[in-house]
């Protein structure tokens, strides 16, 4: 009992008997180990605040055994790890290491003429381990071809080498043969047109040719050229210019030489040797005269001349009857 007035003064009576400890059945709060007891702690279920604690046996190691083979340079033994504590491990039962079991090896990188090769070794016990050898340069092997000369080049020797055809060398020349030409066919017939052609071939070498023109047929006929006109007029085939009497016209020239001239007509219009062409007199009558030149092998050209008067000529000629020209 407290007292109101004065919280100091105060008694008990109706005592009854201490509940006691009532604990659960605890929990670990500090798991054992291989080596290190654990710790149960139980909790009081009339207070939480009472507690007390029982020590939890070392659980003691329980190993598996793994068994590590031996390689070429490690040794092989038995490991054994505890699977309460993986960190607790020892080995034994240890064995030599095997050493390194070599193949015959295999060619990894060829020789060449001048440059080593490599052989490879593997380890037949773990094929991550190899080793090389040198493999010693094969050097040259030649093969001589013999190149015989051409028209336009050198013989020779050529050497290849058997063991890679980029290697060569030559020796032994002699000289280019030329051009040794036949007397040539003709590949096209001449015409008084055209030349022809001869084809000469050459007999070291028939795929060289050379060729040299003919020259054109003698024409079969005599052809006339006009020049030298000077003044207008009309005409057939040539056009004459009318003059005074005596005056060359026009000259003709002809393809040939040798050539002898004529008119038909000599009154009107006369012609030289050299085929110049003069105005002879004025006649209404006569208007056409034909100038005829031969060669000395028989050809003929004939040039037809008209003339054609002008309106004045005409009355000049019927007042003076021709007496003027």
């Amino acid at each position: 009992y407290v007292c109101k007035t004065d919280a100091t003064h105060t008694y008990k009576d109706n005592f009854t008997d201490a509940l006691g400890h009532d604990y659960d059945d605890g929990v670990i709060t500090t798991p054992a180990t291989c080596t290190t007891a654990g710790v149960k702690t139980f909790t009081c279920k009339n207070d939480a605040t009472h507690t007390y604690t029982e020590p939890v046996p070392a659980t003691g190691h329980d190993y598996q055994a793994t068994v590590v083979p031996a390689t070429c340079t490690e040794q092989g033994y038995t490991e054994y790890v505890c699977k309460n504590d993986a960190t607790h491990t020892y080995r034994d039962n240890f064995t030599d290491a095997l050493g390194h079991d070599w193949d015959d090896g295999v060619i990894t990188t060829p020789a060449t003429c001048e440059t080593a090769g490599v052989k490879t070794f593997t380890c037949k016990n773990d094929a991550t381990h190899t080793r090389t050898e040198s493999v010693p340069a094969i050097g040259h092997d030649y093969d001589a071809a013999v190149v015989n000369p051409t028209c336009t080049e050198q013989g020779y020797t050529e050497y290849i080498c058997k063991n890679d055809a980029t290697h060569t060398y030559r020796d032994n020349f002699t000289d280019a043969l030329g051009h040794d030409w036949d007397e040539g066919i003709v590949t096209k017939e001449p015409t008084e047109k055209e030349e022809g052609i001869r084809t000469f071939t050459c007999k070291n070498d028939a795929s060289h040719t050379r060729t040299e023109p003919i020259p054109k047929l003698p024409s079969s006929e005599l052809s006339l050229t006009e020049s030298l006109r000077e003044t207008e007029g009309t005409a057939i085939r040539v056009t004459v210019p009318y003059g005074r009497k005596g005056a060359i016209a026009f000259k003709l020239t002809a393809s040939e030489d040798d050539v002898t001239y004529t008119s038909s007509n000599p009154k009107v219009l006369s012609v030289d040797e050299e085929g110049n062409v003069r105005f002879v007199r004025l006649c209404p009558f006569c208007k056409t005269a034909n100038i005829v030149a031969k060669s000395a092998d028989g050809k003929e050209a004939v040039c037809e001349v008209n003339i054609q008067l002008l309106w004045w000529q005409y009355l000049v000629w019927l007042i003076f009857g021709g007496f003027w020209f």
